[in-house]
């Protein structure tokens, strides 16, 4: 093998693994809910002495945040300053929002320099820093929308023509989309200005979205907006495209909820769909304010339906030559079935021609010849279906096998369940997944019933000693979920008594956070003594990992080698332990935090975990939560 080569596959190889595992906390897996306060004098002056220390850590971190190495990793430690920051000092989160702008210009303009210079020598393309902004655009959304239709149009990528490509825009596109679509009720007019101007380059969910969200509070704009959306609606080809059809039915039943109230439900595509195909997105909006029962509205409604009451008669057999046209138009009939009683009243002179060509499709597109196999096997025992699974095609039989194991887990019957798994199952590795899966739920039901020593002896049967420890450590916090302390200590006492100290992989330093997690309402020195050995071995860890990955670098003037990034996105339950400690123990907290060598890793995790002292609730549910990707650049 070609040297160069090998040592590109080698680097690649270590990126991929490092980036799998040595990584920062994906805070929607860490996330810890804000503790209440009781509302005494003491617990008040307790919880302002605790935001004090967290805004001054704050300030440390945004200090700290100028040393990291890569735009995008100080631009994301400011972006989550900012949304720590706005409560408590709105002025300075401002202009850190206007400073994090100025960086991503100067950034995108580096990077159509960049761009521009390459002469294709060179493989592949600059990577865009501003990966940010979704999450500080969404974040903004809900504070001022203004500024957050600021940041994101100032902060846009501005490609040359020559380098433009299909979809370049695409981000941009489905983020003010988004943007609209949440400042829709505190900002109509903006909203629907965004939502046109969307529309001009194509249909996507988020215009529904933002639709969803006038009809209630702007039923004038919800239907000039709808108008809009069935206007574009003439103009594309819906089979030829998933998105187009959806967004038409999906319409459709808006415009029936506004006319007429909600209907049953429609019949759903969703059980005849080949496997692994999913064509349909619902929205389910409330129903709407009588205002809406308009005239208007109703002819809206007869308008669509007309739409698509002719793209139905426009299938054809060609259009079910490939799978994608099948799909869809099996889509399309699926759901048109529960608008046939309207479309006999608004369009009597098709409803016939349609009717018949629903029944033509429908049965040969929802044709399944192995049905009877399911269908025989109604009220069976789980022996009988194993019998049935015997003489059906391959494909078929393993999902009778299942079914037959499902059926007898149900019925108590775990001994039929563990023998149709090691003999009928065909993969080895699936059917002792199966059975150890079936132990769990049979240990955690002893459990939930308070029965821990049967329990202990059930967990006994899991495979992994990690599995095993991991387990017990759950079952602690159940345990002190419920005020039993004593039971607690002795499921964490016999988890360390397993592992020991061993830290020696990515399973057994999980498995040791699991127990410090456990400890901390217990032992609350052990547990922050198993945190600070796990924080020790992967500072290890990391400095390996990035030496080894600067010495395997083809070239040191390589730019795709010296500005190579490794990426952090697992600290192996480190921060969950910070979050959870930060509230008992502020200080102890820090002084953990403070053990990271790596100020990419301490930054970001500090920043986290001050989401459970200053973090805004009434922002808990934003959909972007910040993506804990750390990049550190092997070259200084």
């Amino acid at each position: 093998m070609n040297p160069n080569i090998s040592s590109r596959l080698i680097h690649f190889a270590l990126t991929f693994f490092v980036a799998a595992v040595i990584v920062y906390p994906v805070i929607a897996q860490d996330e810890v809910p804000l503790t209440p306060v009781q509302d005494t004098e003491e617990a008040k002056k307790s919880e302002e002495e605790l935001v004090k220390k967290a805004l001054t850590l704050l300030d440390e971190l945004i200090t700290d945040s100028a040393l990291l190495n890569g735009d995008e990793n100080r631009n994301l430690a400011l972006g989550m300053a900012i949304e720590l920051l706005w409560k408590h000092d709105e002025k300075r989160a401002r202009i850190l929002v206007y400073q994090v702008m100025n960086q991503i210009i100067a950034q995108n303009a580096a990077y159509v320099q960049e761009l521009e210079q390459r002469t294709g020598v060179r493989s592949g393309q600059p990577r865009n820093p501003s990966g940010v902004r979704q999450q500080l655009v969404n974040f903004l959304a809900g504070k001022d929308s203004k500024l957050a239709l600021e940041f994101l149009r100032m902060t846009k990528m501005p490609l040359p023509e020559n380098r433009r490509h299909p979809g370049w825009n695409y981000q941009d596109q489905y983020m003010e989309g988004q943007l609209a679509a949440r400042i829709a009720q505190n900002d109509p007019q903006i909203a629907i200005e965004l939502a046109e101007e969307a529309i001009k380059n194509g249909l996507n969910y988020q215009t529904l979205e933002i639709l969803n969200s006038l009809r209630a509070k702007q039923p004038q704009l919800a239907a000039k907006l709808s108008g809009d959306i069935i206007g574009k609606l003439k103009s594309v080809d819906m089979l030829n495209s998933y998105d187009h059809l959806n967004i038409a039915f999906n319409l459709l039943a808006n415009l029936r909820m506004s006319v007429s109230g909600p209907p049953s439900p429609p019949p759903t595509p969703q059980a005849s769909l080949a496997p692994g195909v999913s064509v349909t997105r619902e929205f389910r909006p409330a129903a709407p304010p009588s205002s809406v029962y308009s005239p208007e509205a109703q002819q809206q409604f007869r308008d669509l339906l007309g739409i698509m009451t002719d793209v139905a008669l426009r299938v054809s057999t060609t259009s079910l030559l490939n799978q994608q046209g099948a799909d869809i138009a099996r889509n399309l009939f699926s759901q048109l079935q529960g608008y046939l009683p309207e479309i006999d009243r608004q369009f009597p002179s098709r409803s016939a021609t349609l009717r018949a060509k629903v029944t033509q499709y429908g049965q040969a597109l929802n044709a399944n010849p192995h049905q009877k196999y399911f269908e025989s096997i109604q009220g069976k025992s789980p022996q009988e279906i194993v019998e049935v699974a015997s003489t059906a095609p391959q494909g078929v039989s393993e999902s009778l096998y299942h079914e037959a194991f499902n059926r007898a887990v149900q019925k108590g019957d775990r001994e039929t369940a563990r023998k149709i798994a090691r003999e009928n199952i065909s993969n080895p590795w699936q059917g002792s997944q199966m059975i150890a899966n079936m132990e769990r739920q049979e240990a955690e039901r002893l459990i939930q019933e308070g029965k821990f020593d049967e329990a202990r002896t059930a967990v006994l049967q899991l495979g992994s000693e990690e599995d095993k420890v991991s387990t017990l450590a759950r079952w602690a916090e159940t345990a002190m979920a419920k005020k039993d302390e004593q039971n607690a200590r002795q499921l964490l006492d016999e988890a360390r008594s397993i592992i020991g100290d061993q830290m020696q992989t990515r399973v057994q330093l999980e498995a040791q956070m699991a127990i410090a997690n456990g400890y901390l309402n217990v032992d609350l020195d052990q547990s922050c003594a198993i945190t600070e050995a796990a924080i020790e071995r992967l500072n290890k860890f990391i400095a390996a990992a990035l030496e080894y990955s600067s010495f395997m670098r083809a070239r040191t003037d390589d730019p795709d080698q010296s500005a190579g990034m490794i990426s952090f996105t697992y600290t192996g339950g480190v921060g969950r332990h910070l979050t959870l400690l930060a509230r008992k123990d502020f200080d102890r907290a820090v002084g953990l935090l403070r053990r990271w060598q790596m100020n990419e890793v301490r930054v970001m995790m500090g920043l986290t975990m001050l989401r459970s002292v200053l973090g805004d609730q009434s922002n808990s549910n934003n959909p972007f939560q910040y993506r804990s990707t750390i990049r550190r650049a092997i070259t200084q």
